[in-house]
This record gives structure tokens, sequence and C-alpha cells, in this order.
């Protein structure tokens, strides 16, 4: 009798440790979903944007992955990059099927957005979207303008009467290297291109001769980058604070890749 009670201690002893285990496995489990990161699909474009963005064998990187990274080190947030073909990316999130867009702007693709509720963030850069031609034909005039380029999905605000009555002619063109070599070889007559990536390209990818320039002269938009989404205003409204109370880090990105914020 007594070898049974020791044995029934033994075992009564190895449930009480048995089941002290499991309660701990649990609250690890509980903390762990505590402090689990909250993760956010956002839908990129799949171009050649550089310094802002790129996308390469499926991996996005770049000033915009660098910032989203720093915001997500700073909030309970985690976020998954999609990068698609501008036109299709616009589908896929007015489909609902993404969390989160960026770059976007309420000017943008107006149509496609009617009655939408669609928020935005504050601004994350400023930018200036315009006309490259080549040297000889700087300070025409938009009289002079017959063809213009740009990448396709591009939404060109300044442009919209002469596209629409037919005075210029809209050429699209998937990729920002190509679109700009269209122009230096006199294809078409001019770029509409967000400036700081078509002078990024020019400079470091471009392997023709001759050059492009920004003519100040033609119509051009100062655009906002921001971020957008249809349900999730307590996560912008988060990012606005991150940008915030990081300005001085943002910026210390900016000059790391060399873009000029116009506007700051």
């Amino acid at each position: 009798m007594e070898w049974l009670s020791v044995n029934g201690l033994r075992m009564r002893l190895s449930e009480l440790v048995a089941r002290g285990i499991q309660i701990s496995l649990l609250c690890l489990l509980l903390c762990a979903a505590t402090h689990a990161k909250q993760r956010y699909t956002i839908g990129v474009e799949n171009v050649d944007y550089q310094p802002f963005y790129t996308t390469e064998a499926g991996v996005f990187s770049g000033f915009v992955k660098d910032i989203f990274s720093l915001f997500a080190q700073h909030s309970e947030f985690e976020f998954e990059f999609v990068p698609l073909p501008i036109k299709r990316l616009h589908d896929a999130y007015l489909n609902g099927e993404l969390d989160l867009l960026y770059p976007d702007n309420p000017d943008w693709i107006p149509d496609l957005k009617d009655k939408k509720a669609i928020h935005y963030s504050d601004p994350l850069v400023k930018v200036v979207d315009g006309v490259m031609v080549k040297p000889e034909r700087k300070y025409q005039g938009i009289e002079k303008l017959k063809q213009l380029g740009t990448m396709s999905g591009y939404t060109l605000p300044a442009y919209s009467d002469q596209i629409e009555t037919g005075q210029i002619e809209l050429v699209e063109v998937k990729e920002m290297l190509s679109l700009l070599q269209m122009v230096s070889f006199g294809r078409i007559d001019a770029a509409y291109v967000t400036i700081n990536p078509a002078m990024f390209a020019l400079k470091h990818q471009a392997d023709w001769p001759g050059s492009l320039t920004f003519d100040p002269s033609l119509p051009y938009d100062l655009a906002e980058h921001r971020m957008s989404t249809f349900k999730y205003n307590d996560l912008l409204l988060k990012f606005n604070s991150f940008l915030r109370e990081h300005a001085e880090q943002i910026e210390a990105l900016k000059k790391h890749y060399g873009i000029m914020d116009i506007g700051g």
C-alpha cells in the first residue's frame, strides 16, 4: 500500500508537471498571438521607377520599400508587396483584391474611381511629372507637340484636353527606358514622365548617344505620391504619424537615393 501511495504521488506530480507545461505553452501562444504583426498587401507598380522603386525577379526594392520597412519596424504592421502592371494593378485594387495601393493620388484615374470611398495618406513624396524632349525641341511650345508618349496606365491631367480632342496623339509604352529611347531616336516628339526617374534612367541605364531634357515651358504637374485604401483608415492615420515623427530618417533616405522632393 505504501508503494502504491508513493507511485500514485509520482503519477500525480507528473500530471501536474504536464499540465504546467501545457499552461506555459498556451501562455506563450497567446503572447505570440497578441504581439503578432497585422499583415497587409500593398499593390505596387511593376515598373523600373528608380530611385523610387523597381522589381527584379519578383523582388520589390528601392526608396519606397525602405520607407515601409521602417514603418513596419515602428508599428504593429507588416507588408507584402504585390508588383503588377499598372492597368492590372488598378483593376485588382479597385476590385478589392489588395489592401493598400502605392503610389496613388486623388487626381489619378478619376473615371475608374468614381463614387468609390477611397482614403489617402499624407504625401510621402512630391514630384514633377513633365515632358522630356531632345534639346533642339526645347521651348518650341505645345503647338509643335503632336505625339506624346507615356507609361501605360499613367494619367496626364495637364494634357487631357489636347488628347481628347486629338490635337496630341498619346503613345503608351510599358517601360521607361524604351519610352525615352523612342524620343531620343525621333520616333515620337516627347515623353511625359516623372522627371526624377527619367533622369536616373538616362544617367545609369541608357546606352545610346544623345540626351534628353525637361522642358518647363510645356504644361507639367506637381504630383503627390500617397498611399490609399478603402477600409484601413486607421493604418493611414498611423502612417501619417510615422511620416511626421520620423521625418529626419525619411529625409536621410531621400538624400541616400538622390531624390529631389518638390515643395518639401
